[in-house]
């Protein structure tokens, strides 16, 4: 792979990125990072040998939730102050849950049209309130309905683990 390669992001994961372009560094081979969204999809879309961390989901999907953590309590703060210039770290923390969502049902994301009706694993309802939330970024409930998908899916992953680990055993 070549280092310090040059690519650009997909429109459809662009916004929510909140990158256009991006410079490849050996460290995003060497181990996981969870902090820019739709890295390793970007790199796989551009032809590039790089870790599928939808592969390896309950590998990868624990650092994505602990980096929603981290925004978790950027946004707690600011709106606690009133401050409603959120919208970067919502977009970020939208991003992180189309990841945890998409790896969870073990597919890179793709957000051509929508999200995708047929993923087996996702919050009840999560199509029409990633809508509410997309639609009302800056607005406190649409932090609140974030952190509720977050629990319902990150529940919903690890069962499902669980479940998959009992099912190879027999």
């Amino acid at each position: 792979m070549k280092t310090n390669q040059q690519f650009s992001f997909p429109k459809n994961l662009m916004e929510l990125s909140q990158f256009e372009k991006i410079e490849w560094q050996d460290q995003y081979s060497e181990s996981f990072h969870a902090n820019v969204p739709f890295l390793y999809e970007t790199a796989f879309q551009h032809g590039m040998d790089v870790l599928k961390p939808w592969e390896i989901p309950d590998q990868t999907i624990p650092s994505v939730i602990n980096e929603w953590g981290k925004i978790k309590e950027e946004l707690t703060v600011k709106f606690s102050n009133r401050d409603h210039a959120v919208g970067e770290l919502m977009r970020k923390g939208i991003a992180l849950f189309y990841e945890v969502l998409y790896w969870g049902n073990d597919q890179p994301v793709v957000l051509e049209n929508g999200m995708d009706v047929n993923l087996a694993i996702k919050p009840i309802n999560s199509g029409e309130r990633l809508k509410f939330i997309l639609s009302r970024m800056n607005n406190y409930h649409s932090y609140v309905q974030l952190t509720e998908l977050f629990i319902e899916m990150e529940k919903l992953f690890w069962k499902h683990q669980v479940i998959m680990k009992k099912a190879s055993k027999h």
